[in-house]
């Protein structure tokens, strides 16, 4: 069989604009920071070069995009920015339970500055800081020599780590109210020591670390001038200003638009561009024009000498060898436009003639997926000697959309060319012939399409698909199944005594049930009469994907589906592709595995260790030889 590896053109690459933003590693070796620089773009430069810090956990995912944009403007009004990961997050070495946390992140800010000093030659250096960022970066100023940092912007800025603390540990209890109860098998995957927060766990050592950052506490002035970013969806959050003003700083407070919108979920974030340009102006207005020549331009982007394994995931047992890994940026497609993250064994000599994992954008999240699963699984897989490409599609994360195309888009026309000029960079840069394809969500359906527009693709690993037929207009939310999520409430609640004496009291409303189960067979009856259409050929059902299933199967391509009990992806293959399913099952490059307890993105950390255990099980024992 030929693929496009070795029959397609390769494509024409020119060299990304000299002005363009490119990602390099900064720190020590033993915590090493993935950052991007954003050289100013219009000259002469302003002497004053911007760090920006980014808020923790999820809402790093949700204002990913905006943070992007904001140093693209930095850097468009002449003052070359920074914007980095912290140790333990994102791109970055570490993991959640990196010991003294909150020192590492510290560290992390300082580590920015002295680079984005030594990368601008600017004399001047002012912090931009988003929620704990915010916080964070007060503190990294004020632990500095005085007048080290001139100017903060700090926007939805918290007073003290203990506020901070008390909100996550608040959403957590919101959002475990409407959790089911954890089934007894994720018990030897949890860890009581996490406090957990929408898929990002904190131990207790963190939160305690945390508990201690008050800026009430700050000995004096941390710089010469601030600009304080209220939240609009919150009031009363001045204090800050007030206390910068006490200390001496020349502190402006105002509360603009923008913030509530951009922490939606990523596939709904948007950017505030308006505020990002009072941003920038009020930092030009602070720093006059550089007189000194341009620098010189930055120091190529360099790779890690090794990356630390998460050491979060449970053993799987097998018998080959763990090696050393490395990481570095890698782009792909026209003009380099597009960017991922390979990982690999740091030794050419220790790389398995395995087929290499690309694994594909879930949704609107950057490459290091839904609660930074996709880093910790491609470093654990590197280390068992797979090479894995963690990849930005067009208009995704870091990669820019194709001329024509808007960005963020969460099922896009462009993916499948965009992951088969990956494929094609990697052939490139590796020599890899045989891929295996992966991701959640949107990224599963990536997987299925390209997998059927290349024959090197190898294997397959669909995580929560919801569709397999994507039509323009559908609903990208979860909860879109609304009978399915409801008819399962019912089928739970139905199991526990006090809902009976409820019902015999007269305390249930039968009606809405019965309308809930009229509705969903109406919606099964559809779907079944549409299949039967479609397979006695009287009409064709253009959401019927198991001819392609089949087809996927037929040809040898080894295919992993994975869901979580009770999410609308099982429900809507059930629909259309049943009996599809029923035949594959008997095919030993078939697999289908169902888990009890997660959610769509699979927050729990105890359900992302399980899934990692079931999906590097998998790589095991079909490609593990």
């Amino acid at each position: 069989m030929t693929g496009f590896a070795r029959t397609a053109p390769v494509d024409q690459v020119e060299e990304r604009p000299a002005d363009a933003a490119r990602p390099l590693y900064i720190g020590p070796p033993d915590q090493r920071l993935f950052a991007w620089y954003h050289p100013a773009r219009q000259l002469p430069a302003r002497d004053c070069a911007v760090v920006i810090c980014h808020p923790i956990g999820y809402e790093y995912v949700c204002a990913y995009r905006a943070i992007r944009h904001l140093a693209d403007a930095l850097a468009a009004g002449g003052l070359p920015t920074m914007r980095f990961d912290y140790h333990g997050t994102g791109d970055s070495s570490g993991s959640d339970h990196t010991h003294e946390r909150l020192a590492a992140w510290l560290r992390s800010i300082n580590t920015a500055i002295d680079a984005v000093r030594a990368q601008s030659g600017a004399t001047r250096v002012a912090l931009v800081g988003i929620r704990l960022g915010a916080t964070l970066a007060t503190q990294a100023a004020a632990q500095r020599a005085a007048g080290d940092v001139d100017s903060l912007v700090l926007w939805g800025a918290l007073s003290s780590g203990k506020a901070w603390v008390r909100e996550l540990r608040a959403f957590r209890l919101l959002a475990s109210a409407f959790d089911d109860e954890m089934p007894p098998e994720a018990l030897r995957y949890h860890r009581e020591d996490d406090e957990e927060s929408a898929g990002f766990a904190f131990t207790r050592d963190t939160l305690d670390e945390l508990r201690g950052l008050d800026l009430a506490e700050l000995p004096r002035a941390p710089v010469r001038r601030a600009l304080v970013l209220g939240r609009d969806d919150l009031a009363g959050d001045e204090v800050i200003a007030e206390q910068l003003t006490a200390l001496g700083v020349d502190a402006e407070y105002r509360r603009p638009a923008g913030y509530a919108a951009m922490m939606r979920d990523p596939h709904d974030s948007i950017v505030p561009a308006e505020l990002f340009a009072s941003i920038v102006d009020w930092l030009r207005a602070g720093h006059p024009a550089r007189i000194a020549g341009d620098p010189s331009p930055p120091v190529p982007p360099g790779h890690f000498d090794r990356v630390d394994r998460e050491g979060d995931l449970p053993p799987v047992a097998t018998d080959r060898p763990r090696h050393a890994i490395r990481e570095e940026p890698l782009f792909y497609g026209p003009n380099h436009r597009m960017v991922g993250i390979l990982t690999e064994p740091m030794e050419a000599a220790d790389r398995l003639s395995t087929p290499a994992i690309l694994l594909l954008n879930a949704g609107s999240v950057h490459r290091i997926g839904s609660n930074r699963m996709y880093v910790t699984f491609a470093r654990e897989w590197a280390a068992l000697g797979y090479t894995v490409y963690r990849i930005d599609i067009g208009g995704i994360g870091d990669s820019l959309p194709s001329d024509g195309q808007v960005e963020n888009k969460t099922y896009s026309e462009t993916a499948v060319p965009d992951v088969l000029a990956a494929m094609r960079r990697l052939s490139e840069a590796r020599g890899a012939r045989r891929f295996i394809l992966g991701g959640l969500c949107s990224g599963a359906y990536s997987s299925f399409h390209t997998g059927l527009a290349s024959q090197e693709v190898t294997g397959a690993i669909f995580i929560n698909p919801q569709t397999f037929r994507w039509h323009e207009g559908d609903s990208l939310a979860v909860s879109h199944s609304r009978t399915y999520h409801e008819l399962a409430h019912y089928r739970r609640v139905a199991r526990r005594w006090q809902n009976w004496r409820k019902a015999l009291l007269g305390q249930i409303n039968f009606l809405a049930i019965a309308r809930t189960f009229s509705k969903r067979w109406r919606t099964v009856l559809r779907a079944r009469v549409r299949t039967l259409l479609h397979v006695t050929h009287l009409r064709r059902d253009e959401d019927h994907f198991g001819d392609d299933l089949r087809s996927l199967c037929d040809r040898g391509v080894d295919l992993l589906l994975v869901f979580s009990a009770g999410d609308p992806g099982v429900d809507y293959l059930d629909l259309h592709a049943a009996a599809d399913v029923r035949r594959l099952r008997s095919k030993p490059n078939f697999t289908m595995t169902v888990i009890d307890g997660p959610d769509h993105t699979f927050t729990p950390r105890w359900s992302q260790r399980r899934l990692f255990e079931v999906l590097t099980r998998h790589l095991l024992q079909r490609f593990g030889a």
